[in-house]
């Protein structure tokens, strides 16, 4: 019995000790608070992080680094903690040593004391600052691209690469001007819709290169028809927009009229 009670306890320990290291080696700031605030340890990925040392901080409110105007969840979190629940993490910021407010995913679960009693709640941050900048910049490109879309003085359609001839997914209006359709029109229709039967062949050789990953674009000048049956002369200028793994994902087409002086070339031939 007592040699089962000393393996089991030396286990225990061990088990113990191995937490205690991958904690103390982790990437993410952990801490431990009492349920009245107080910050009763700090791992190096705390230091890290937040600038502070375990020195500094253990014996401070759990709040000490939070940024001016943001209120503590602390009874909130209490109330999930000491019913044993954990919080799914959730976005929130705290302020470096340095001054620095950066953006950090939280989640609390309960810590127990040796009789099973909830005695406070372990706290794991996760720096999520370069992810939110990299959103940022995301959020900002697509504002770009489409005011571009949008606002170009030439006509441009959008469509998804995996099948030839799949509807367009978007179009801008002076595309729709360009054709005499409407937007709702348009998006059920498809190139082929709008290209004359005898201009289709070589489309079609062209973007079985381009989804193939041959070309990641190709110009040519085609014939296009409009709603009302006119056929119109346009340059079109075709790109593949590569997905994260760099395979085509849209297509993305941009149509220049240039009847006139298709027109005024043929008159002086």
């Amino acid at each position: 019995g007592a040699h089962t009670d000393i393996t089991e306890r030396k286990q225990a320990e061990d088990a113990r000790a191995k937490l205690a290291a991958i904690v103390e080696n982790s990437n993410d700031a952990i801490f431990s608070r009492a349920l009245d605030g107080t910050i009763l340890s700090w791992n190096a990925g705390a230091e890290r992080m937040l600038g502070y040392t375990a020195i500094e901080s253990i014996g401070k409110p759990a709040n000490f680094n939070l940024p001016p105007g943001r209120e503590p969840n602390m009874a909130r979190n209490n109330e999930k903690v000491l019913r044993g629940e954990v919080t799914a993490p959730h976005e929130s910021n705290r302020m470096t040593k340095d001054g620095r407010v950066i953006d950090v995913l939280t989640s609390h679960s309960p810590v127990r004391d040796g009789a099973g009693n909830i005695v406070g709640a372990s706290v794991i941050l996760q720096d999520i600052s370069a992810l939110k900048q990299a959103q940022g910049a995301v959020k900002e490109s697509e504002q770009r691209f489409r005011a571009i879309f949008d606002y170009a003085g030439v006509g441009i359609t959008m469509r998804p690469a995996h099948s030839r001839n799949h509807p367009w997914t978007q179009v801008n209006d002076h595309f729709c001007k360009l054709l005499g359709y409407t937007r709702e029109e348009l998006l059920g229709l498809s190139t082929a819709d709008i290209t004359p039967v005898d201009e289709r062949a070589p489309a079609v050789k062209d973007n079985e290169r381009l989804l193939r990953g041959e070309i990641s674009s190709y110009v040519r000048e085609k014939r296009v028809v409009r709603k009302d049956g006119g056929e119109i002369w346009v340059i079109l200028a075709v790109a593949a927009l590569p997905d994260a793994e760099g395979h085509p994902s849209n297509i993305i087409s941009v149509y220049q009229d240039i009847t006139e002086r298709v027109r005024a070339d043929a008159e002086r031939s």
